[in-house]
């Protein structure tokens, strides 16, 4: 079985204490492994870069097509979604 390496920013999203910290910190990880702008990810999910970067600092204001939309374009793993949402959905 190969070998996995964390990066520091899934170590940082692991130890999150928040659903919304770990989103956060997620977001922020792999829009940088990505080289994505907040601007790219808006235009992607269909809302303004202003509105984004305000659902960021306030995660419950996304709407679930917005994060639906978000997940996929970053390619977030089931796992990391369910971390993100909080075990909301189970």
């Amino acid at each position: 079985m190969p070998k996995t390496c964390l990066t520091p920013g899934d170590r940082l999203a692991d130890r999150a204490a928040t659903a919304d910290d770990a989103l956060r910190l997620t977001v922020a990880t792999r829009m940088m492994r990505d080289r994505r702008t907040q601007k790219d990810i808006a235009q992607c999910i269909g809302i303004t870069p202003i509105t984004f970067s305000r659902r960021l600092a306030n995660p419950e204001g996304f709407t679930l097509i917005e994060l639906r939309r978000m997940f996929t374009e970053l390619c977030f793993s089931d796992a990391e979604i369910k971390k993100c949402i909080g075990g909301v959905i189970t």
